[in-house]
């Protein structure tokens, strides 16, 4: 068996939350004068594997029992309400009928059985929100792939966002989640099923004409074709459904250099270039010196060979205050700045570094000197492990998967967490309308034309600040 099945995948399965009422099919019990189902904890079970198999939320389970937010071992006994007296129509309905297909517990397949007894096919309710994830999980694949793994922790990070935060829709929620396997053929053929068709979201793989054919098949239906993943993919400028989850290249640029110009209209601007490297961030430094001029900010160019010195920087008028900025994002040029600007700032506590989305990824003690330079970048994404909304998602992560997140950058698992969180909000209220800030990545959808879609304009300024914290601030 391919060993990503033993992830967090319930793949071609149906979710859906119910109310806080119980109707299981388990043994009851009275305890303290009142019945109760109970549920005896197994071996290598975990919160996760048992609210699959009872068919509730963790939130429900918790809600319980109190003491599951400290651990389960094997031997506790869980308990639930029997609710006798609660109507029918607001009672969870039970894990045989709730499924329509076998159990699968993810972090212990070889569990996998039938469900116990046979029940027909519920009436889904009118309302139901309809949530779809079509992505490249590679099951049948010999050879798991880094893409394969960041599919599967976004996959765990958007069924923990909809399983905790259910409750923000009033709506039954069913998600289908399906393994395109890499193929725009099995997309397409996939897009003739009316379950997907039907779908109020649809989060779509990375490729170009996958995503055209979701789009084509959803346009006329009113749903939503989520692209998370292809950065440059142009399909929002031509199909109404198509959210395109990434700012642009160009509305990032502009953005950026219109909210320097506002934080930094009081000083100087010195761009730093490399004669001798590329200079990758010609596009935007142009863009920035004609904003520049138009705002009458000052600003001057200097060129420099080999490693920037403290003669470079003699001829700057002290009675100014400066922000540097390179004209290349790369790892050598910012090491070639780096000693020069501490020794220069160790004297002019004003000077700051502005710089670019790249470095967000260093660490160590070339992120220590950013911090000591007051550094400012911009980035499409914000992740801060230090963040309380960060380290309660992390916790709840390991405890209902049994592994940390995954420590790439960004976090797979987070964005799949915040997706899910955007979703739950945008149910209820137009896409435009519904602006959602993340614990990693923030949602506001701006719309691209009368006959497009739309696209992402969240950005953010990181600030390494010298006292050693990082702050996000969401443009």
């Amino acid at each position: 068996m391919n060993p990503l099945r033993k992830t967090a995948l319930i793949l071609a399965a149906s979710c859906t939350l119910a109310a806080a009422a119980f109707n299981f099919d388990l043994p009851t019990e009275t305890i303290n004068g009142k019945r109760y189902y109970v549920y005896r904890v197994t071996s290598k079970e975990t919160v996760y594997s048992i609210t699959r198999r009872l068919g509730i939320t963790r939130d429900q389970l918790i809600a319980a029992n109190p003491a599951v937010k400290d651990g389960l071992r094997a031997g506790d006994t869980l308990i639930f309400p029997t609710d006798t007296d609660a109507p029918a129509e607001q009672k969870a309905t039970s894990v045989a009928t709730r499924q329509e297909a076998p159990p699968f517990d993810p972090l212990q397949p070889e569990t996998v059985s039938p469900a116990t007894t046979a029940a027909p096919p519920m009436e889904e309710p009118a309302d139901t929100l309809r949530l779809a994830v079509i992505l490249p999980f590679m099951l049948e694949s010999e050879n798991i792939t880094k893409s394969a793994e960041n599919f599967t922790n976004f996959y765990r990070g958007f069924m923990l966002g909809i399983e905790t935060l259910g409750q923000q829709t009033d709506r039954p929620i069913k998600l289908l989640a399906l393994d395109s396997e890499g193929s725009a053929d099995k997309v397409e053929a996939m897009m003739t099923r009316p379950e997907l068709v039907n779908s109020d979201f649809i989060i779509a793989p990375e490729d170009s004409l996958s995503i055209n054919t979701i789009a084509a098949a959803i346009d006329s239906v009113g749903g939503i074709v989520l692209n998370l993943f292809a950065v440059k993919n142009p399909e929002h400028h031509s199909h109404l459904s198509v959210c395109q989850g990434n700012i642009s290249h160009d509305r990032m640029y502009l953005t950026a250099i219109r909210e320097f110009c506002k934080a930094n209209s009081e000083k100087k601007v010195i761009l730093l270039n490399a004669t001798d490297i590329p200079a990758e961030k010609t596009g935007f430094t142009s863009e920035l010196t004609t904003t520049l001029i138009a705002n009458g900010i000052p600003y001057e160019k200097i060129d420099y060979a080999g490693k920037l010195t403290d003669e470079d920087l003699a001829t700057l008028d002290q009675a100014h205050d400066y922000v540097f900025i390179p004209t290349s994002h790369s790892r050598e040029a910012l090491m070639r700045i780096l000693p020069t600007l501490e020794s220069y700032r160790a004297s002019n506590e004003t000077a700051t570094l502005f710089g670019y989305p790249e470095w967000i990824v260093l660490q160590g003690d070339i992120k220590e000197r950013l911090h000591r330079l007051n550094t400012t970048i911009y980035s499409r994404f914000a992740s801060n492990p230090l963040a309380p909304g960060w380290k309660n998602v992390a916790d709840i992560y390991e405890e209902t998967y049994g592994s940390p997140l995954d420590r790439s950058t960004p976090v797979s698992a987070l964005l799949g967490y915040d997706t899910a969180a955007w979703i739950l909000e945008a149910a209820n209220s137009p896409v435009t309308e519904t602006a959602h800030e993340g614990i990693q990545n923030s949602f506001r959808f701006v719309r691209v034309s009368d006959r497009g879609g739309y696209e992402n304009a969240a950005l953010y300024f990181i600030n390494f600040t010298p006292a050693g914290s990082t702050e996000a601030i969401l443009l």
